[in-house]
C-alpha cells in the first residue's frame, strides 16, 4: 500500500472516530499551544548568543512576539556562568558576563506562552531568527503528540520486548514515572525511553494524559507524546533544518531514529525489509527517513594540547613531582618518541597546519 499525504490525513480521521478512539467521554487534551488540536510542536530550546550580546539582544531576537504590555523581570540569580537572569512572556534570558554572550532559554511552558502570542511567526521563523543573530543551540525538544488513539504504550513496549523494531539508539528500555516508583509501588509501564539523557539524542514515548492527570486531577482522553531531547551539535544542526524546511522534519528524524515493525527485525541483516507498524507509519505520516550527519571536529593542535591537560595533567604532575625535571623530561620524551608510530593521519594534519601557520609568524 502507497501512502499518500490524503491517504494518511484521512486515516487519523477515521481512527478518531473508530473503536480505537476512547468509548468514555473523557474530557479532550487541552488545545495545543496555538490554540488548535496541532500535534507537532517545539517544546524546550536553549541558545546562546555571540560575545558582547545582551539583554536588549534578546529582546530584537524576539521582536513582536513579546508582549507590547510586559516588561522584563529580574530574577536575582544568574545562571548558566552569567551573574544575571531575567524572564518575560516565558523567555528567559541569563546576562552580564564580559567574557560570554547571553544564553537564552525558552522551556516547555515558555515556548507554550511563546506560540500563544498574537505576533508568533511559526517555529521556523524562530530558528531563522536565532541562527540570524549567531545563536548557537545546546538543547532543542521537539514533540509530536498522538490525540487520535493510533499509539497505544503496552503495543510498543511489547514491540520492544519481541524485537519488533529497528532503532539507532544503543538502549531502550519501558519507562515508569518517578512520582510514583518513588512512593515504594512497582509503578505501571507508561511508555519507553531510547538513548540516555547524558547522549545527543534521548527519545521519550509515555502517556501524556496519565502524567496531567496526576498533576491536575483531571482524568484526560488519550494523549500520548513523542518527545525527541537533542544536544550539542545535533542540535544546532537540526534548528538549522527546521530554519530550512520547516517544524515538519521532526516526522523525518523520528522515523529514522526509530521504527516499529510488524515482526521481530532486531538482528536481521536488513530490517529494512519487515513491515512497519502501520499505526507508526501513520503517526510519522510516512516520512522519508531524515538522518542528520555531524561531521567530526576538526583535530587541531590545540585540541590535542587540551586534550592531553584535561586527561593526563594529574598524572604528569605527579609524575613531575616524583621524578623531578630532568628526569621528567627524559620520561616524557621516551613516551613520545614510542607514540611517534601510533599517530593517525588527523595527528599528522594537525601537526603540518601548526608548523605552517608557525612558520607564517616568523615569516611576518
Amino acid at each position: 500500500m502507497k501512502y499518500t499525504k490524503a491517504a494518511v490525513s484521512t486515516c487519523i480521521r477515521e481512527a478518531a472516530s473508530s473503536s480505537l478512539a476512547p468509548e468514555t467521554k473523557l474530557p479532550a487534551p487541552p488545545s495545543s499551544i496555538t490554540g488548535v488540536q496541532n500535534t507537532l510542536s517545539q517544546d524546550w530550546i536553549g541558545f546562546s548568543l555571540p560575545r558582547g550580546s545582551d539583554l536588549q539582544t534578546v529582546e530584537r531576537l524576539f521582536g513582536d512576539m513579546l508582549p507590547p504590555d510586559t516588561e522584563w523581570e529580574d530574577r536575582h540569580h544568574g545562571g548558566n556562568n552569567r551573574p544575571e537572569s531575567y524572564t518575560r512572556s516565558g523567555v528567559t534570558a541569563f546576562v552580564g558576563s564580559e567574557r560570554l554572550g547571553a544564553f537564552v532559554v525558552l522551556d516547555g511552558r515558555g515556548s507554550g506562552l511563546l506560540a500563544s502570542s498574537s505576533g508568533f511567526p511559526g517555529w521556523q521563523e524562530v530558528a531563522i531568527r536565532v541562527l540570524r543573530f549567531g545563536g548557537k543551540a545546546t538543547r532543542l525538544d521537539l514533540a509530536l503528540d498522538d490525540r487520535a488513539g493510533l499509539l497505544d504504550i503496552a503495543a510498543l513496549i511489547d514491540c520492544c520486548e519481541t524485537g519488533s523494531l529497528s532503532t539507532r539508539a544503543a538502549r531502550y528500555r519501558p519507562y515508569v514515572p518517578e512520582v510514583e516508583f518513588g512512593q515504594g509501588s512497582q509503578g505501571k509501564y507508561e511508555g519507553v525511553t531510547f538513548g540516555s539523557r547524558q547522549s545527543e539524542t534521548y527519545l521519550r514515548i509515555y502517556d501524556k494524559a496519565r502524567e496531567q492527570g496526576r498533576k491536575t486531577g483531571v482524568e484526560h482522553a488519550h494523549w500520548i507524546r513523542v518527545e525527541m531531547e537533542l544536544k550539542g551539535a545535533r542540535a544546532q544542526a537540526v534548528l538549522k533544518l527546521i530554519a530550512e524546511r520547516g517544524i515538519g522534519v521532526y516526522h523525518g528524524l523520528l522515523r529514522a531514529y526509530v521504527e516499529f515493525k510488524s515482526a521481530p527485525a532486531r538482528g536481521l541483516p536488513n530490517p529494512d525489509r519487515v513491515p512497519v507498524l502501520p499505526a507508526w507509519l501513520l503517526f510519522v505520516e510516512a516520512a522519508v527517513k531524515l538522518r542528520v550527519h555531524i561531521p567530526p571536529p576538526l583535530t587541531t593542535f590545540d585540541r590535542i594540547q587540551n586534550f592531553v591537560a584535561r586527561q593526563s595533567g594529574v598524572g604528569m604532575a605527579t609524575i613531575y613531582l616524583a621524578l623531578g625535571p630532568e628526569m621528567f623530561r627524559n620520561t616524557c620524551e621516551g613516551v613520545a618518541l614510542d607514540a611517534v608510530e601510533r599517530m593517525a593521519a588527523k595527528h599528522h594534519e594537525a601537526l603540518d597546519m601548526y608548523r605552517y601557520k608557525r612558520a607564517e609568524v616568523m615569516a611576518a
